[in-house]
């Protein structure tokens, strides 16, 4: 090995040190976008209490969820149902699959999360068998948006 690509690899390795302490202190940023007041206000309260978080308000006022995320910068979002549907936040994650949204729906009794995230599932040794229960068995967690699809 020589010198050179050695020196670059304990760089590299401090970067990446440096990148997750920096991530670690870095706050994050909830945007609330068309959050009706008062949930807003009950929000607020539940995260006053904890360090390193930031929140902030944000419209979707024409020019799309993706616009109000980089005005604000986050990392979460929490989004009015009312006024934002899940279209709205399929499309949002596909031009920022790191996000989360959390929809609040039904006035504040019910929300969900939304996020890409990759999935892997181990299978094992391939088999018919094995192929057909790994197809199945994936297959039940599928969730749907209300409309039966």
């Amino acid at each position: 090995m020589n010198r050179t690509s050695h020196g670059r690899a304990r760089l590299a390795r401090a970067e990446s040190t440096n990148h997750r302490r920096d991530a670690r202190l870095a706050p994050t940023c909830i945007a609330f976008i068309d959050v009706p007041r008062i949930l807003r206000e009950i929000i607020d309260e539940a995260f006053s209490n904890q360090r390193g978080v930031r929140l902030v308000d944000e419209t979707n006022d024409g020019n799309g969820l993706v616009a109000a995320v980089d005005r604000s910068g986050a990392s979460f979002v929490i989004v009015g149902s009312e006024s934002v549907g899940p279209a709205d936040v399929c499309r949002l994650l596909e031009e920022r699959p790191r996000l989360k949204v959390f929809a609040i729906a039904d006035g504040g009794r019910d929300g969900c999360l939304y996020e890409l995230r990759p999935n892997l599932v181990l299978v094992g040794e391939l088999s018919p068998a094995n192929l057909v229960q790994t197809v199945l068995r994936n297959g039940e967690h599928r969730t749907t948006t209300g409309n039966g699809r």
